[in-house]
């Protein structure tokens, strides 16, 4: 969680030539009220709900909270850049995927 943001559920799967991550966004109604922001190697998700969330940590009600908002960040095992990344919506869950194509394999030789 950052500043009271839930971290939402999500899935990543990896082929030779793609990066899928399918991200859960319930109360979240439309692709407008999500923003997705790619540095380098990571991939930082935000999400505005349509009504308040509260949650609760624990049994004392002091541990609760009320937000409506999602964050996620999804470090990436090479750089991207926006082109790299398409995103769709539909049905409260986001699926990204990158591509990496511009990701060479190369041989090291061994000494």
């Amino acid at each position: 969680m950052w500043d009271n943001r839930i971290e939402p559920l999500s899935d990543i799967r990896e082929t030779n030539d793609r990066i899928m991550i399918s991200v859960d966004l319930p109360f979240v109604n439309s692709k407008d009220q999500i923003e997705i922001y790619v540095y380098e190697n990571l991939i930082e998700i935000v999400a505005n709900t349509s009504k308040s969330i509260r949650w609760r940590r624990g049994i004392s009600a002091g541990e609760a909270f009320e937000t409506s908002q999602y964050e996620k960040r999804v470090k990436l095992p090479f750089t991207v850049t926006e082109d790299d990344v398409k995103a769709t919506f539909k049905n409260g869950i986001l699926l990204i995927i990158v591509d990496k194509k511009n990701i060479k394999k190369r041989k090291v030789n061994v000494y």
